[in-house]
């Protein structure tokens, strides 16, 4: 299967299935063409009208109660990259406010 996949789509640099669900879920990683493709990108690029598709008629197992009465099931897919139209600005945090954090982790008082 991941070599199958990393042959289509020459991007993809690694797949894992997660030992709680084999075949269930599945992980992509993708070699970046800009900085900032981490996991957390779900949670900032994720806009769930555009970015969550649906993929029918995929081979089930005969032990998936949710699959159909000729054996398929669906997966849902996320895409959490940036698109094309990205048109960010990068944060800026005041150099104060870094210091007076720093102070606080070190557990001395801010003044």
């Amino acid at each position: 299967m991941a070599q199958k996949l990393t042959n289509r789509f020459p991007e993809v640099t690694a797949l894992h299935y997660p030992t709680s669900g084999p075949h269930f879920h599945a992980y992509v990683a993708m070699r970046a063409s800009r900085p900032g493709h981490v996991l957390w990108a779900m949670a900032t690029h994720l806009q769930p009208h555009r970015d969550v598709f649906m993929i029918d008629g995929l081979p089930g197992s005969p032990l998936d109660p949710s699959s159909t009465a000729d054996g398929t099931t669906s997966r849902m897919a996320l895409d959490a990259t940036r698109g094309p139209d990205f048109d960010g600005v990068r944060i800026r945090i005041d150099p104060e406010r870094t210091e007076a954090a720093r102070r606080l982790l070190d557990g001395r008082a801010a003044s």
